[in-house]
């Protein structure tokens, strides 16, 4: 090969620049989801604030109840050498201060039986023997401090009244370490950042491994689609490369072109990478994924660029700038959606395709004198001639088709971008059960009526009081249990009088026992005559302060939300009732926090969003075809392919009662790319058969790549496949066999090296 030194020394530094640069930087995006964003600002704020800081972001959580003790043993040592650090998922108050703060506020909101209780002569004697008890053991004066902060106990009883139990705002969800309360079921644990999916690993393996253990958390989900994902790009890499080296040793008569496919596909992917991690530091796993349909698009350039040179001729020429053009023309459109994830496929596809280029034109003048064996055989016997109002007829009969059969519609579910073991699967339900004792039903935002403030002249805003009174609130969420303003105010002039004297009674008795420990019965009626009774806000923020789950939130728009739960016997349609908007006030907006139907909800309208992006796509390929063979009958008959191969994808999940999703749209896209390729260069080339023989290459190349993927076990990869398979197989079917016949007057002259010919004769 005779080319200058040093156009192959700084092509070859460049690329590795390139990819170093790039392993430098990546890093995997673990949440395909977070690449997609809500339309409603509010909504998304308000759902982070629940999920993506509430009970399971960065844990994961173990129940070993059914475990034998040498397992428990083993599971906790592989943890702490794996860095998983033991958390208490309830952080309760340690300084004196922050406890009686807690305990003066909370107490508010206590039922007045409950208080009456509190200080009646049982209970104070029973508070008086659980001091003294204390004090005895170990540690006991540092419980001292804490009982002159709380005299009457009154904190656990306010955990008792918002959750149910009076050790800690979960009897089943309590920590990770055996307390004092006993042996806890559930232990929860905090995860090494950043992610080490090698560490995650040997964790996942031990606890599938260990009888009787169940685990959960977003790490585990993680890494099954990561594993699954690696697994896939193995798989189908092993698949579609020797299947696509088969083909070009039968097609290609020069064994150099095997040097241009391998190292190729490899500055491809460099360069890939390089692009993707000039703007984005995460990528995700089924981004990374789609790099191995590079091998497609990369040998598709690679043919119909090898042999030509400088003195081709215009309808080669124009064929090569009809198929590559709106191949960039496609990926360029997805650059312009809301979605990290599409961004980084264009990206990706993008800087491949430009790296490949960038390496067939150091080695032009080799790759010039590659040839091809033909097929001219197969497409003389089995071409067929249509004229144009036929093809016509046959895109209207599609559209029929379609609208007879019923468009299958535009949603995407969640599920469809997961794959997890059964095992994972199960754990689910097992743990959904255990989070009903913090969550208590289906959670809920209702954005209050007003911003009350601390004067006692606003009671409960309206719409949490509505809710509260039609039993719609769960009774083991905290905001049933909120007092309204005058109830916070008798129970703050009870407690500064009768609380009072029953810490009087207390010390008294204490004293007979000869403990003194300083109890200040008048400092505790002076707080409480002094305490302003609690805005919803104040309340969320008090009861937050050793809540393991978030209980209201600020959107961005300055609206308050409250976080509530709902029975889970009540259905809600997401829309407060007519009543409740008159109560509310005008505007006043409840959502459904659940995680599930919330993605749904983002995929389905970024499923949408998509669909505007091809129409602006094929709009542009439109034009730009145009403006090349300057014909609409050539636009038909180009994008003909694609208009049939819409049409069967949609009647086909029709059949299957699927709706059209974002994994079938990414799909088509590819089918839209090489589509429009394999018709547009038949057409440039009249179909000359040494064209048709490269089509017919790059075709079963296509083929071969994304049939591979059918083989993949992750739904996204799986479901590109045969979507790609489907289209790009009629697609080719079309371009090898159908040719139109035209009206000489309707197709426009193009001046060749022997003169006048028609393109489209």
């Amino acid at each position: 090969m005779k080319l200058r030194f040093s156009s192959v020394v700084l092509f070859v530094v460049l690329t590795l620049g390139a990819f170093f640069y790039a392993r430098e930087r990546l890093f995997l995006e673990n949440d395909l989801v977070s690449s997609l964003k809500a339309g409603d600002a509010d909504l998304a704020a308000v759902f982070e604030r629940f999920h993506g800081s509430g009970l399971f972001r960065g844990k994961i959580f173990l129940d070993l109840a059914k475990v034998s003790d040498e397992d428990r043993v083993h599971v906790s040592a592989l943890l702490a050498q794996e860095g998983f650090k033991p958390i208490s998922l309830v952080a309760l108050p340690q300084e004196p201060q922050a406890m009686a703060d807690a305990a003066r506020n909370l107490a508010l909101h206590l039922p007045q039986h409950t208080l009456a209780r509190v200080v009646s002569d049982d209970a104070l004697a029973f508070r008086a023997e659980e001091i003294l008890s204390t004090l005895l053991l170990p540690g006991g004066e540092a419980f001292g401090d804490l009982a002159k902060s709380d005299p009457l106990g009154l904190l656990p009883l306010t955990l008792q009244a918002f959750w149910g139990t009076a050790e800690s705002p979960s009897s089943k969800l309590s920590a990770s370490q055996d307390g004092p309360s006993g042996n806890s079921e559930v232990r929860a644990y905090l995860s090494p950042r950043p992610l080490d999916f090698e560490k995650i690993a040997r964790v996942h393996d031990a606890l599938s491994k260990t009888n009787g253990a169940h685990f959960i958390g977003e790490d585990f989900f993680a890494y099954e689609n990561y594993a699954i994902v690696r697994r896939d790009i193995l798989v189908c890499t092993l698949l579609g490369l020797p299947l696509n080296l088969l083909l070009y040793l039968f097609f290609v008569r020069d064994r150099r072109f095997l040097f241009f496919t391998l190292a190729g596909n490899i500055v491809s992917y460099a360069w890939g990478l390089f692009f993707g991690t000039l703007f984005f530091q995460g990528l995700y796993g089924v981004a990374l994924a789609f790099t191995t349909t590079f091998l497609s698009f990369n040998n598709e350039s690679l043919v119909h660029l090898a042999g030509v040179d400088a003195n081709a001729t215009r309808d080669k020429k124009l064929g090569l700038l009809s198929a590559m053009g709106t191949t960039f023309l496609g990926f360029l459109v997805l650059l312009v959606g809301s979605s990290s994830l599409v961004r980084q496929i264009a990206l990706l596809s993008l800087g491949g395709m430009t790296g490949f280029l960038a390496f067939l034109w150091v080695f032009r003048k080799t790759l010039a004198r590659l040839s091809f064996r033909e097929a001219g055989w197969l497409f003389e016997k089995w071409s067929i001639q249509v004229r144009m109002p036929l093809l016509l007829v046959l895109s209207a009969a599609c559209v029929v088709a379609v609208v007879v059969g019923g468009f299958p519609g535009i949603g995407t579910r969640i599920r469809e971008f997961r794959s997890f073991s059964t095992k994972l699967e199960s754990d689910i339900a097992h743990f959904t059960s255990k989070a009903d004792g913090l969550a208590g039903g289906r959670p809920f935002a209702l954005e209050l009526s007003e911003a009350p403030d601390v004067t006692g002249a606003q009671a409960t805003p309206s719409l949490l009081a509505s809710w509260r009174q039609a039993g719609k609130l769960s009774a083991r969420s905290p905001w049933a249990v909120y007092a309204d303003f005058e109830t916070q105010k008798t129970n703050a002039e009870f407690l500064s009088q009768e609380g009072s004297r029953a810490v009087l009674k207390l010390t008294q008795t204490l004293r007979t026992q000869g403990v003194d420990l300083g109890l200040d019965a008048a400092g505790f009626q002076a707080s409480y005559a002094n305490t302003a009774p609690q805005s919803p806000a104040a309340f969320c923020e008090a009861l937050e302060g050793f809540s393991p789950l978030r209980l209201c939130a600020r959107a961005p728009s300055g609206a308050f939300f409250a976080i509530v739960s709902a029975s889970a016997s009540d259905s809600f349609s997401g829309e407060p009732s007519d009543s409740e908007k008159k109560e509310g006030g005008p505007g006043k907006r409840v959502w459904g926090l659940e995680a599930e139907p919330f993605y749904d909800a983002i995929l389905t309208g970024f499923s949408r969003e998509l669909a505007w992006l091809f129409l602006a796509g094929l709009g542009a390929m439109a034009l730009y075809l145009y403006s090349l063979h300057r014909s609409w009958r050539a636009l038909v008959y180009i994008f003909l392919p694609v208009v049939l191969s819409g049409a069967v994808v949609c009647l086909w999940l029709g059949m299957r009662g699927e709706p059209l999703n974002v994994i079938h749209m990414l799909a088509f896209s590819l089918v839209i790319a090489v589509g429009v390729d394999y018709s547009s260069v038949a057409l440039s080339s009249r179909y000359a058969t040494p064209e048709l023989s490269r089509v017919l290459l790059t075709g079963l190349s296509t083929l071969a790549a994304f049939g591979a993927l059918v083989a993949a076990r992750h739904p996204v990869l799986r479901d590109l496949g045969m979507v790609v398979s489907l289209g790009a197989g009629m697609s080719l079917a079309f371009a090898l066999f159908i040719r139109v016949r035209l009206e000489p007057a309707a197709t426009p002259a193009v001046a060749t090296a022997e003169g006048e010919v028609s393109v489209l004769s």
